[in-house]
């Protein structure tokens, strides 16, 4: 057996939703500006304000969006409005990842932390 007893099972909260292909494609189609709009910000100065400013500029609301974390890394979800798709990842000066998939299990987009 690897890694520890239950971890499995003690982790399933961040499993995610399955995603119909539609779903799926409409949340890639919808990725690439945010990995633009991203990419560009990291250039300048990263925070949960600049971070929200560069998605509210491609047209998510506030509501859509979710934010973790005062510093490096950011990680940021959208909820894609009657897709059932969250477009979701990190960002740090360095770096921008982007996912497409379902919302976690316990209803967000962020990868939920915690476990025991």
């Amino acid at each position: 057996m690897d890694g520890p007893p239950n971890y499995v099972e003690n982790h399933a909260f961040q499993d995610r939703w399955p995603l119909s292909p539609e779903a799926k494609a409409a949340g890639e189609a919808a990725a690439g500006p945010v990995r633009a709009a991203l990419d560009d910000l990291r250039q300048r100065r990263l925070t949960q304000d600049t971070v929200r400013d560069a998605l509210v500029g491609l047209g998510y609301t506030t509501a859509q969006i979710e934010l973790r974390g005062e510093t490096q890394p950011i990680d940021y979800g959208i909820r894609l409005p009657g897709r059932g798709a969250c477009i979701h990842g990190m960002v740090t000066a360095g770096q921008v990842s982007v996912n497409v998939e379902g919302p976690a299990m316990e209803g967000s987009c962020i990868t939920p932390q915690g476990g025991h």
